[in-house]
């Protein structure tokens, strides 16, 4: 029993013993071996790191010391700029909406005096007219019966002065009592009565004095009208114009009630309400006749926008097809908002001489705002960007060079440089993108020489 149970100790112990030996050994050495990999790990990390800086800053430098060699050829070609760094101004605008319309004070709706038949049409929409030149004609009766107490006022009065003479030398000869004299007077008082009520009915057709006193029916040949001064007349109130005038000497009776629609101004028929036989009255426009020489442009002004938008400030208007434009001044900005769109309108006057406005058509108005003057200021086409960089190719004894800058404020078209170019440099200014696309070529190349 005893020696039973000595042999199975002995056997734990001889167990037992290479476990506990082993095992500070082991973990001893994992240990160390552990940290071994740790550092070795993190001092290649480190290298690779440090390597990796490395080669991007010596691209860097590569890409900003290679130069690119262009020929005075290939510039032309490509359209490739050089310019001067020079100081410059940047703009600040604001853009509005707009619409060309017509200038009102130039726009005419022409109205015949009196109503009556269309004899003869002599013009159509499109039609360029001169001033005064006829438009159309019109048979008015209404007209005719005018004129018609005209003459014979007058020759009531041309009665009663013979009669009124006669009477006074009578009279003068004691052979025509007071009476028959005073009856005569009081004859010609009412024929001259007669007669400025038939001219003044004239005048207010729209025939001016001059014309009327020109009127005269010769009694030697009863059959015509003596028209001794021709009529021009024209009454503009506001859009409404009416101008008639005869300017033969001669009238047949039959043609007593014709009167000519001509225009008050040099312009373009824009509208036409007349055709040949239609009757036509005396309150509805039968010509607009607009002269487009000149034109107004009203802009939209949102109410966040009405502090800075100020009558003076100089204003360009473009259109999709005429992105060139036309410069001009604010002219008026209306003191009240639009009730319905809580807007208000700046009005702009544009020279219209080559007819390059046109009336309806849909504008932009850009607005200068506020103008400063920088150090240094380039186009917006100068600046490249490369690796990651603004760049603008800078020339030098050996080429161009793609030199970083630092961008300050810009506008529309140009930007302030901080830094990076000096004043009186010469670098590209347009078509920069042919030596970028250079310089990225001869990048590829020469990675692969290296590689």
């Amino acid at each position: 029993m005893s020696i039973r149970l000595f042999s199975i100790m002995a056997v734990l112990i001889l167990l037992a013993c290479p476990c506990s030996c082993k095992k500070p050994t082991t973990g001893a050495a994992g240990t160390e071996e552990h940290e071994h990999n740790e550092l070795g790990h993190e001092e290649h990390s480190e290298g690779e790191h440090a390597e990796e800086l490395h080669e991007e800053h010596n691209e860097g430098e590569h890409a900003e010391g290679q130069k690119v060699r262009i020929s005075p050829q290939e510039m032309e070609e490509f359209g490739v700029e050089v310019a001067e760094a020079l100081p410059g101004k940047l703009h600040i605008y604001l853009t509005l909406p707009g619409e060309v319309i017509y200038d009102p004070d130039r726009l005419i709706h022409i109205v015949p005096r009196v109503s009556g038949i269309v004899c003869e049409v002599r013009k159509k929409i499109g039609d360029t007219v001169l001033k005064n030149e006829v438009m159309s004609i019109i048979d008015s009766r209404e007209l005719a019966a005018t004129k018609a107490r005209y003459f014979a006022a007058n020759e009531n009065v041309f009665l009663a002065e013979a009669t009124f003479n006669r009477e006074k030398n009578l009279r003068d000869k004691n052979i025509s009592s007071e009476r028959e004299y005073l009856n005569a007077r009081t004859n010609l008082a009412e024929a001259r009565i007669q007669l400025r009520t038939a001219k003044y009915q004239l005048v207010a057709l729209g025939f001016s004095e001059k014309y009327v006193q020109g009127l005269k029916y010769d009694s030697t040949d009863r059959g015509h009208l003596e028209i001794t001064t021709p009529l021009s007349d024209t009454i503009v109130n506001k859009h409404i114009q009416r101008d008639e005038h005869v300017k033969d000497p001669k009238h047949d009776l039959s043609n007593l009630g014709h009167f000519e629609i001509t225009a008050p101004f040099s312009g373009t028929i824009v509208k036409k309400h007349i055709t040949l036989g239609e009757k036509v009255s005396d309150n509805n426009a039968v010509f607009t006749v607009a002269d487009l020489n000149s034109v107004w442009v009203y802009l939209t002004v949102y109410q966040k926008d009405l502090d800075t938008v100020r009558v003076g400030q100089p204003v360009t208007v473009r259109t999709e097809r005429n992105r060139d434009g036309a410069k001009s001044r604010i002219d008026f900005v209306s003191p009240v908002l639009e009730e319905s769109t809580r807007t208000a309108t700046a009005r702009v006057v544009l020279d219209n001489s080559k007819g390059t406005w046109r009336p309806g058509s849909f504008v932009t108005g850009e607005i200068m705002l506020s103008e400063f003057e920088v150090k240094i200021a380039v186009p917006r086409t100068a600046l490249q960007v490369v690796e990651d960089k603004s760049v603008i190719f800078v020339k030098t004894d050996e080429g161009f060079e793609p030199r970083p800058v630092i961008i300050g404020r810009k506008d529309k078209e140009q930007v302030e440089i901080l830094a990076g170019l000096a004043r009186g440099e010469r670098y590209i200014s347009k078509g920069g993108f042919t030596l970028k696309s250079e310089l990225a070529r001869s990048g590829l190349e020469h990675a692969g020489h290296a590689h």
